[in-house]
């Protein structure tokens, strides 16, 4: 059962971290599946370099961007229609969707 699976590891995160590191494990969890319901996407997963098909050992595993950082980083900048955004190695999308609600022009490639 998910929650039970959770419950046990905000448990075992407290036990080993702390409180406070549990906390904010619970708090951005709780934003990722807030921000990706209201998107209707989904970019949480953690992909393995053979999940990719990739057996080069010098690659890392593919894990989203924070979307606190996201926020951080967007807000240092000024975002709007008229800019262009160049994300190369996007992953699932997190940072392009986010600069697209800002206003600025995103043109999706996929290269595989």
């Amino acid at each position: 059962m998910p929650l039970l699976r959770a419950l046990r590891n905000i448990t075992a995160q407290a036990r080993n971290q702390g409180l406070w590191a549990a906390v904010h494990i619970v708090r951005e969890r709780a934003t990722v599946r807030w921000r990706e319901r209201q998107l209707s996407m989904s970019t949480e997963a953690v992909l393995s370099l053979e999940e990719l098909g990739i057996t080069d050992k010098s690659y890392r595993h593919y894990v989203p961007a924070n979307y606190n950082y996201i926020d951080v980083a967007l807000q240092s900048i000024n975002v709007d229609e008229t800019d262009v955004f160049l994300d190369i190695g996007s992953g699932m999308g997190r940072v392009l969707t986010e600069i697209r609600i800002g206003g600025a022009s995103v043109t999706a490639s996929i290269i595989s």
